[in-house]
């Protein structure tokens, strides 16, 4: 049996019930409001309706009641990129470098063992993983991504979920020059479906996806406003790679045929340089930090402090 097509478990078709996270240390996140000590915090339908002392709220009848003293309570955390599935090839072929690690051992690997079922139940690990350290919303980029919004759903937790494209055979996509094709149908068959996932498009890098891909990519994120991601000047050799082929600057290159926009979300960003962050600011790019990344490949240090200050 397919688990990915698997009929909803029974929590899903119930809906959360009321629930009472008592005696927690709140933050808020709200302005400078203190931290409120020894607060109890009232859920309905998944909805905080009442945070205050607990000896002036009454709790809702059968509420699920947790109790939090000595714990702080705080808005759930945000992984901002993932590849979810890639639980499968934890400690693969470590301690290579990110190129080879790519193209030799993990793209034949994908090729190999990647399917709707392998990919969901990848996925659904990382969600669970992700919960237990209070991360709630997550922003994922892989291959046959209608299991991982099957998986994300299952979890509870909001997501952006995109189909990644790359100018090679992929798993769910062998034939490359429908890769913007199918990221369309996807976005087109989940966009305005669960409230708490957005489809979207990730573009594996400009190393990786030639410029029509990336022109054509662009142009179907901003028809149907969804986010485009994309891996961005992640090591110096993909830096390099990119300045051979075009004789510009990454980031100078993606300006110049149109990429560059609001709703473009760049990773790494760790071999830019300033004028390249005046650029990205210039057009509204969001960058996404990836240190255990970055540190894992010794692909060096984002400099984040200098891209806040250009901000």
């Amino acid at each position: 049996m397919d688990q990915t097509k698997q009929k909803p478990c029974p929590d899903e078709e119930r809906g959360p019930g009321p629930v009472v996270i008592r005696g927690g240390t709140v933050l808020t996140m709200a302005g400078d409001l203190d931290p409120l000590e020894d607060t109890d915090i009232h859920i309905s339908n998944g909805v905080i309706d009442a945070i205050g002392p607990g000896s002036s709220l009454e709790p809702p009848r059968g509420a699920e009641v947790i109790d939090a003293g000595g714990c702080i309570v705080l808005p759930g955390l945000v992984n901002a990129h993932t590849h979810l599935a890639m639980t499968l090839f934890r400690g693969y072929s470590d301690d290579l470098p990110l190129q080879r690690w790519l193209f030799e051992k993990i793209f034949p690997a994908e090729a190999a063992f990647l399917s709707p079922e392998t990919v969901y139940w990848g996925a659904l690990l990382g969600c669970l993983e992700m919960i237990a350290s209070g991360t709630t919303c997550l922003a994922d980029g892989y291959f046959f991504p209608d299991a991982t919004v099957r998986a994300v759903s299952r979890s509870g937790m909001k997501a952006l979920v995109a189909q990644g494209v790359i100018d090679h055979p992929a798993p769910g996509v062998k034939d490359p020059s429908k890769n913007i094709e199918v990221a369309a149908s996807f976005i087109e068959s989940h966009l305005g479906r669960t409230p708490r996932i957005t489809p979207g498009l990730f573009c594996h890098s400009p190393v990786t996806c030639c410029t029509d891909t990336l022109k054509r990519a662009a142009e179907v994120s901003r028809r149907h406003r969804v986010p485009i991601q994309i891996h961005l000047s992640e090591t110096a050799s993909e830096r390099a790679g990119v300045e051979a082929m075009y004789r510009m600057k990454p980031v100078k290159y993606l300006e110049s045929i149109g990429f560059l926009g609001p709703d473009l979300i760049a990773v790494h960003a760790v071999h830019i340089d300033e004028e390249e962050m005046f650029c990205l600011r210039e057009h509204g790019v969001k960058i996404i930090h990836a240190p255990e990344s970055n540190m894992k490949l010794c692909s060096g240090i984002a400099p984040i402090q200098d891209c806040v200050a250009v901000g």
